[in-house]
Protein backbone atom coordinates (compact mmCIF):
# COMPACT_ATOMS: atom_id res chain seq x y z
CA UNK A 1 0.00 0.00 0.00
CA UNK A 2 1.40 3.37 -1.37
CA UNK A 3 1.75 5.73 2.04
CA UNK A 4 0.84 9.30 1.51
CA UNK A 5 3.46 11.53 0.96
CA UNK A 6 2.85 13.73 3.55
CA UNK A 7 0.65 12.32 6.95
CA UNK A 8 -2.38 12.73 7.40
CA UNK A 9 -3.15 15.71 10.68
CA UNK A 10 -4.24 14.16 14.11
CA UNK A 11 -7.95 14.64 14.51
CA UNK A 12 -8.98 17.63 16.90
CA UNK A 13 -8.89 16.94 20.32
CA UNK A 14 -12.61 15.79 21.05
CA UNK A 15 -14.38 18.22 24.19
CA UNK A 16 -17.34 16.34 26.03
CA UNK A 17 -20.54 18.09 26.10
CA UNK A 18 -21.06 21.13 23.97
CA UNK A 19 -18.30 24.35 24.56
CA UNK A 20 -20.53 27.51 26.26
CA UNK A 21 -23.21 27.47 28.18
CA UNK A 22 -26.53 25.23 27.42
CA UNK A 23 -29.12 26.87 24.81
CA UNK A 24 -31.78 25.06 27.03
CA UNK A 25 -30.31 26.71 30.11
CA UNK A 26 -29.82 30.02 28.25
CA UNK A 27 -33.55 29.92 26.99
CA UNK A 28 -35.03 28.59 30.48
CA UNK A 29 -33.06 31.85 32.17
CA UNK A 30 -34.74 34.33 29.59
CA UNK A 31 -37.75 32.55 29.99
CA UNK A 32 -38.09 32.95 33.82
CA UNK A 33 -36.37 36.36 33.84
CA UNK A 34 -39.47 37.50 31.56
CA UNK A 35 -42.08 35.91 33.47
CA UNK A 36 -40.77 37.30 36.70
CA UNK A 37 -40.89 40.57 34.75
CA UNK A 38 -43.98 40.30 33.89
CA UNK A 39 -46.19 39.82 36.74
CA UNK A 40 -43.69 42.30 38.28
CA UNK A 41 -45.10 45.19 36.37
CA UNK A 42 -48.93 43.76 36.53
CA UNK A 43 -48.39 43.58 40.00
CA UNK A 44 -47.20 47.22 40.04
CA UNK A 45 -49.65 48.66 37.83
CA UNK A 46 -52.90 47.17 39.44
CA UNK A 47 -52.47 49.25 42.48
CA UNK A 48 -51.83 52.77 41.09
CA UNK A 49 -54.19 52.30 37.47
CA UNK A 50 -56.82 52.17 40.24
CA UNK A 51 -55.83 55.08 42.19
CA UNK A 52 -55.65 56.80 38.86
CA UNK A 53 -58.94 55.71 37.39
CA UNK A 54 -61.12 55.81 40.70
CA UNK A 55 -64.33 57.37 40.38
CA UNK A 56 -65.57 60.97 40.99
CA UNK A 57 -68.33 61.84 42.96
CA UNK A 58 -70.43 65.17 43.76
CA UNK A 59 -70.03 66.35 47.30
CA UNK A 60 -72.22 66.49 49.75
CA UNK A 61 -73.13 62.89 49.71
CA UNK A 62 -73.76 60.00 51.83
CA UNK A 63 -72.11 57.10 49.64
CA UNK A 64 -71.47 53.08 50.69
CA UNK A 65 -67.98 51.89 48.96
CA UNK A 66 -66.06 48.57 49.42
CA UNK A 67 -63.08 49.30 50.39
CA UNK A 68 -59.46 47.26 50.72
CA UNK A 69 -57.42 47.07 53.94
CA UNK A 70 -55.42 49.94 53.17
CA UNK A 71 -54.97 53.76 53.65
CA UNK A 72 -57.52 56.16 51.78
CA UNK A 73 -57.43 59.59 50.50
CA UNK A 74 -60.27 62.07 50.18
CA UNK A 75 -59.02 64.04 46.95
CA UNK A 76 -60.85 67.46 46.74
CA UNK A 77 -60.96 69.42 43.31
CA UNK A 78 -58.69 72.27 43.69
CA UNK A 79 -57.84 73.43 40.77
CA UNK A 80 -57.29 73.04 36.84
CA UNK A 81 -54.17 71.99 34.63
CA UNK A 82 -53.76 74.96 31.95
CA UNK A 83 -51.22 75.33 29.53
CA UNK A 84 -48.72 77.42 32.10
CA UNK A 85 -48.58 73.92 34.28
CA UNK A 86 -51.08 72.48 36.91
CA UNK A 87 -52.77 75.15 39.53
CA UNK A 88 -53.89 73.24 42.30
CA UNK A 89 -55.53 75.56 44.75
CA UNK A 90 -56.52 75.39 48.78
CA UNK A 91 -58.55 72.36 49.78
CA UNK A 92 -61.72 73.09 51.74
CA UNK A 93 -62.31 70.01 53.21
CA UNK A 94 -62.02 69.35 57.18
CA UNK A 95 -61.48 66.12 59.24
CA UNK A 96 -65.12 66.54 60.71
CA UNK A 97 -66.98 66.87 57.62
CA UNK A 98 -66.16 63.50 56.72
CA UNK A 99 -67.89 60.53 58.75
CA UNK A 100 -66.49 57.06 57.83
CA UNK A 101 -68.31 53.97 59.80
CA UNK A 102 -66.38 50.50 59.03
CA UNK A 103 -68.79 47.18 58.36
CA UNK A 104 -68.94 46.07 62.37
CA UNK A 105 -70.18 49.65 62.91
CA UNK A 106 -67.32 51.17 64.16
CA UNK A 107 -66.37 55.02 63.19
CA UNK A 108 -62.89 54.90 61.61
CA UNK A 109 -60.89 57.94 62.66
CA UNK A 110 -60.37 60.65 59.82
CA UNK A 111 -57.29 63.08 59.61
CA UNK A 112 -55.13 65.27 57.41
CA UNK A 113 -52.61 63.54 55.41
CA UNK A 114 -49.21 64.36 56.41
CA UNK A 115 -47.83 65.00 52.78
CA UNK A 116 -49.57 66.86 49.62
CA UNK A 117 -50.68 64.34 46.97
CA UNK A 118 -52.57 65.39 43.28
CA UNK A 119 -54.34 63.56 40.85
CA UNK A 120 -54.71 65.25 37.74
CA UNK A 121 -57.93 64.31 35.72
CA UNK A 122 -58.50 65.63 32.15
CA UNK A 123 -58.03 69.81 33.08
CA UNK A 124 -59.17 68.76 36.80
CA UNK A 125 -56.48 68.54 39.73
CA UNK A 126 -57.11 66.85 42.92
CA UNK A 127 -55.76 67.66 46.43
CA UNK A 128 -55.32 65.21 48.83
CA UNK A 129 -57.73 67.12 51.55
CA UNK A 130 -58.23 64.08 54.50
CA UNK A 131 -57.42 60.20 54.94
CA UNK A 132 -58.46 57.23 56.87
CA UNK A 133 -57.60 54.06 57.33
CA UNK A 134 -59.94 50.82 56.22
CA UNK A 135 -58.59 48.48 58.94
CA UNK A 136 -60.15 45.37 56.75
CA UNK A 137 -62.35 44.68 53.53
CA UNK A 138 -65.45 45.10 52.86
CA UNK A 139 -68.37 47.88 52.64
CA UNK A 140 -67.83 51.27 54.26
CA UNK A 141 -70.31 54.20 55.23
CA UNK A 142 -68.81 57.33 53.89
CA UNK A 143 -70.78 60.69 54.57
CA UNK A 144 -69.39 64.23 53.41
CA UNK A 145 -71.05 67.00 54.90
CA UNK A 146 -69.44 70.05 53.01
CA UNK A 147 -70.79 73.17 53.28
CA UNK A 148 -69.89 73.83 49.81
CA UNK A 149 -70.82 71.74 47.02
CA UNK A 150 -67.46 70.07 45.51
CA UNK A 151 -66.25 66.84 43.38
CA UNK A 152 -64.34 64.65 45.48
CA UNK A 153 -62.50 61.15 44.44
CA UNK A 154 -62.00 58.45 47.25
CA UNK A 155 -59.26 56.44 46.18
CA UNK A 156 -56.05 54.35 47.87
CA UNK A 157 -53.26 57.20 48.98
CA UNK A 158 -50.62 57.63 46.15
CA UNK A 159 -47.66 56.73 48.93
CA UNK A 160 -49.57 53.77 50.43
CA UNK A 161 -50.07 52.52 46.65
CA UNK A 162 -46.26 52.73 45.82
CA UNK A 163 -44.96 51.18 49.39
CA UNK A 164 -47.21 48.30 48.44
CA UNK A 165 -45.26 47.15 45.55
CA UNK A 166 -41.34 48.25 46.16
CA UNK A 167 -41.13 44.45 46.54
CA UNK A 168 -42.37 44.17 42.90
CA UNK A 169 -40.04 46.84 42.00
CA UNK A 170 -37.37 44.39 43.50
CA UNK A 171 -38.83 41.64 41.98
CA UNK A 172 -39.12 43.17 38.41
CA UNK A 173 -35.36 43.91 38.98
CA UNK A 174 -34.53 40.58 39.50
CA UNK A 175 -36.37 39.22 36.58
CA UNK A 176 -34.60 41.60 34.42
CA UNK A 177 -31.17 40.72 35.61
CA UNK A 178 -32.24 36.78 35.00
CA UNK A 179 -33.17 37.98 31.63
CA UNK A 180 -30.44 39.33 30.30
CA UNK A 181 -28.12 37.08 31.82
CA UNK A 182 -29.68 34.30 29.40
CA UNK A 183 -29.25 36.23 26.82
CA UNK A 184 -25.72 37.09 27.53
CA UNK A 185 -24.94 33.12 27.92
CA UNK A 186 -27.08 32.20 24.55
CA UNK A 187 -25.00 34.38 22.51
CA UNK A 188 -21.80 33.42 24.39
CA UNK A 189 -22.82 29.97 23.47
CA UNK A 190 -23.36 30.41 19.81
CA UNK A 191 -19.97 32.14 19.63
CA UNK A 192 -18.00 29.37 21.35
CA UNK A 193 -19.78 26.84 19.23
CA UNK A 194 -19.53 28.80 16.03
CA UNK A 195 -15.59 28.60 17.03
CA UNK A 196 -15.41 24.94 17.67
CA UNK A 197 -17.38 24.31 14.40
CA UNK A 198 -14.95 25.98 12.25
CA UNK A 199 -11.62 24.88 14.57
CA UNK A 200 -12.92 21.23 13.87
CA UNK A 201 -13.15 21.92 9.89
CA UNK A 202 -9.49 23.16 10.03
CA UNK A 203 -8.21 20.52 11.91
CA UNK A 204 -10.03 18.28 9.51
CA UNK A 205 -8.98 18.98 5.93
CA UNK A 206 -11.08 22.17 5.56
CA UNK A 207 -8.60 25.52 4.70
CA UNK A 208 -9.03 27.65 7.02
CA UNK A 209 -7.20 31.54 6.53
CA UNK A 210 -4.03 30.97 4.86
CA UNK A 211 -3.80 27.64 6.02
CA UNK A 212 -3.02 24.96 3.46
CA UNK A 213 -5.65 21.76 2.82
CA UNK A 214 -4.86 18.28 4.13
CA UNK A 215 -2.63 16.46 2.08
CA UNK A 216 -1.22 20.12 0.74
CA UNK A 217 2.71 20.72 1.33
CA UNK A 218 3.54 23.29 4.20
CA UNK A 219 4.56 26.30 2.84
CA UNK A 220 8.42 26.90 1.79
CA UNK A 221 7.68 22.44 1.26
CA UNK A 222 8.26 21.79 -2.76
CA UNK A 223 5.58 20.76 -4.80
CA UNK A 224 5.09 17.24 -5.82
CA UNK A 225 4.73 15.84 -8.80
CA UNK A 226 1.73 13.80 -9.96
CA UNK A 227 2.04 11.30 -11.63
CA UNK A 228 5.91 10.73 -11.38
CA UNK A 229 7.94 10.53 -14.30
CA UNK A 230 8.53 7.27 -16.13
CA UNK A 231 11.80 5.25 -15.14
CA UNK A 232 14.84 5.89 -18.36
CA UNK A 233 14.71 2.97 -20.64
CA UNK A 234 18.38 2.01 -20.89
CA UNK A 235 20.30 2.53 -24.71
CA UNK A 236 19.91 -0.05 -27.46
CA UNK A 237 23.07 -1.97 -27.66
CA UNK A 238 24.11 -0.94 -31.16
CA UNK A 239 23.70 3.01 -30.10
CA UNK A 240 26.77 4.87 -31.62
CA UNK A 241 25.70 7.76 -29.14
CA UNK A 242 25.47 5.33 -26.12
CA UNK A 243 27.75 6.68 -23.29
CA UNK A 244 30.73 4.22 -22.75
Amino acid sequence: MTQPPYPMPAPPYARSGQPGPGLGVSIALMVLGAVVGIASAIAVSVPLVGTFTSREYAAPAHLSLHLRDARYTVYERSGSRSGFGINPGPVTIAPSQVIVTAPDGRRIFVFRPSTTETITRDSSVFTGAVQFDAPTSGDYDIRLTTPVPTRVLITRSLGDAIRSVLVWFATGAVGGVLFIAGLVMLIVGVTRRGRARRAALVGWGQPGDGQPSWGQPQWGQPQPQYPPPPPASPPPPNDPWAPR
